[in-house]
């Protein structure tokens, strides 16, 4: 009775001292630009060698991850890497890919070199670059933009037609309109001259 109550307390410490592994990484990744990946464990003390790992469709590797001081080929462990809590892994896209790929966590004792967690999902490949999409978006569309200096000086009037006629009468008196306008005054005035100089004569 002692044992299986001895044997039931091992296991249940066992059961509640297990390794638990959860990550959270982001559903789209672009080329040449960062992005990290958090891996979250519990009921653990150990550190661990991991590997974070984007394979393309025949299964090469297009991501390189950062080890501290330079970036690091993916398809190796990281070495001692995470402990307690879990940590962050900074990684990029190094290969010209476009769609969808396979991200590959893993995370090994470094000890024993036993793998204990293993997650696999699939992850968005953009080739064009994040910052250019974000700049892409934030333009507006200035729409047609005229260089005033580099247009004909030409005038364009918005008026209706009525107003154009009435205008142009203002404006602009055509050869025919004056003289007839002062043909009647200059013929009355020689008219008036003729009959003065034959009155006198």
């Amino acid at each position: 009775m002692e044992k299986r109550i001895f044997f039931l307390f091992i296991l249940l410490i066992g059961f509640v001292c297990s390794l638990e592994v959860e990550s959270s990484c982001p559903s789209k990744v672009y080329y040449e630009d960062n992005f990290s990946c958090e891996i979250y464990i519990s009921g653990s003390k150990m550190r661990y060698d991991v590997k974070l790992q984007i394979l393309g469709k025949y299964k090469e590797s297009l991501n390189r991850n950062w080890d501290g001081e330079s970036w690091f080929r993916s398809d190796w462990f990281l070495k001692d890497f995470i402990g307690v809590g879990g940590g962050k892994i900074r990684s990029r896209i190094y290969r010209d890919f476009e769609g969808e790929a396979t991200l590959v966590i893993k995370l090994r004792n470094k000890k024993t070199k036993e793998i204990v967690f293993f997650e696999e999902r699939p992850i968005e490949v953009n080739f064009e670059r994040k910052n250019l999409i974000r700049k892409r978006n934030s333009q507006k569309d200035p729409g047609v933009i005229f260089n005033l200096e580099k247009l004909p000086k030409k005038v364009i009037n918005l008026k209706s037609p009525e107003i154009l006629e009435r205008t142009a009468e203002v404006i602009y008196e055509s050869k025919t309109e004056k003289i007839r306008k002062y043909s009647f005054p200059i013929f009355s005035f020689f008219l008036i001259v003729i009959l003065v100089y034959s009155f006198f004569r």
